[in-house]
């Protein structure tokens, strides 16, 4: 579902901003 892929992508954005 569209909802799932947002939440994935969200987590990995937020995984990225804490990583830089």
């Amino acid at each position: 579902m569209r909802a799932v892929v947002l939440a994935l992508t969200l987590a990995l954005v937020a995984s990225q901003s804490v990583n830089f």
